[in-house]
């Protein structure tokens, strides 16, 4: 629309610049990546059943992907970097990348 055209002609000179399209788009990249983060935190925290600020392994079960995956998904232990027996939440992001990535491939469930 012309608003947005506007907001991203930041000279006004009529013409997008690389420089000003670049900055535009990495602004809505950025804006996309936080919707995106805050969707995941607030999955995160329904399945966090405890409210200890990570996922156990009594609540990875209730995890969409890890319920949509099945017998297939892998165990709560091949995203534990820490080896804690839990998944913080920058864990359960490494979760959510792999398994929707699988779940995206050839032959794999859709989402």
């Amino acid at each position: 629309s012309d608003a947005v055209f506007a907001a991203w002609d930041t000279d006004h000179d009529g013409m997008l610049s690389r420089a000003e399209f670049d900055r535009a788009w990495e602004g809505l990249r950025e804006r996309a990546e936080a919707r995106v983060e805050s969707r995941l935190r607030e999955q995160f925290d329904k399945v966090d059943a405890n409210r200890n600020g990570a996922v156990d392994a009594g609540e990875y079960g209730h995890l969409v992907l890890v319920q949509r995956a099945g017998k297939s998904a892998p165990p709560l232990s091949a995203f534990d970097a820490d080896h804690d027996g839990r998944l913080a939440f920058g864990e359960y992001l490494t979760l959510v990348g792999r398994l929707a990535a699988t779940a995206r491939a050839p032959g794999g469930k859709s989402p």
